[in-house]
């Protein structure tokens, strides 16, 4: 899209991070947001922010696994605007375990935010997009859904998020819906400090790993950056910033360096 000026835009995972920035970054273009998150606090903290910057900004505070919660702020969003030009699956969850100590719960939280969730917002907003004959559905996975890292439940449910979307682009591709993949790559975010995440892991690998994102983590402006270039220029598959960029490329062309690279990293994370 040519603008964002005025178009409605729903974003989950708002209250900090990369969802911040990224409210910011489309505050700045004068987008019409709509923001999600759990923290009601924070999540109008941003709103504040937003607003400062010339554009209109309305929290809903709510937890994405809540279908019922979700399709309310849907109905909401549809009674105001009466469409919907953009939705930014931004939250998500992680747990700092190896496989063995995640346990069934793990997979089952992680999957209910990180994919049933998506799809479920997905559900909410589609028609109205298809009946426009026009909408941006931008998913935020991860580098480690394209290529995995030692988070076995983290990145199977991005992989998942990753596939889901190519599909929903092979089906809907030609009825005027664009759709996005966001591949962060190492991202200095509270996913493994102030989030739930880190109170939930109760594994010796969390705080190790929020020294590897405070000493190699890219600022989430960079995807926030990179998430606004692709509203503008819409392509399938965003990795970001450049290091995932570079990470991907290896894998593609040299896979078992790659995986060398990140065993590497992922011995740094849990301390050794």
């Amino acid at each position: 899209m040519r603008s964002l000026k005025h178009k409605v835009v729903v974003l989950t995972g708002a209250s900090s991070g990369i969802g911040r920035a990224t409210a910011l970054a489309l505050a700045a273009k004068g987008a019409k947001l709509h923001l999600v998150a759990r923290r009601q606090r924070l999540l109008e903290s941003v709103c504040v922010e937003a607003r400062a910057l010339g554009c209109s900004a309305t929290p809903h505070a709510l937890d994405v696994r809540d279908t019922d919660a979700y399709s309310l702020m849907a109905d909401q969003v549809h009674a105001e605007h009466g469409r919907v030009d953009v939705l930014i699956n931004n939250a998500g969850v992680g747990v700092t375990k190896s496989f063995m100590e995640t346990s069934a719960d793990d997979w089952e939280w992680i999957f209910d935010t990180n994919l049933h969730a998506v799809v479920h917002g997905i559900r909410m907003f589609l028609p109205t997009m298809i009946s426009q004959g026009d909408g941006t559905i931008v998913n935020v996975a991860s580098l480690a859904g394209v290529m995995a890292n030692t988070l076995a439940a983290y990145s199977a449910s991005k992989f998942a998020v990753v596939g889901m979307s190519e599909s929903l682009l092979l089906e809907y591709g030609s009825k005027g819906l664009k759709v996005v993949v966001v591949c962060p790559g190492v991202i200095d975010t509270e996913i493994a400090t102030a989030s739930i995440v880190a109170n939930r892991a109760n594994s010796a690998s969390g705080p190790s790993l929020q020294k590897l994102l405070a000493a190699y983590g890219a600022p989430p402006e960079l995807v926030a950056r990179d998430i606004v270039k692709a509203l503008h220029r819409p392509r399938f598959m965003v990795p970001t910033p450049m290091h995932a960029t570079v990470l991907r490329g290896i894998h593609r062309m040299v896979p078992e360096l790659a995986r060398m690279l990140i065993r590497r990293l992922s011995q740094e994370a849990d301390g050794g």
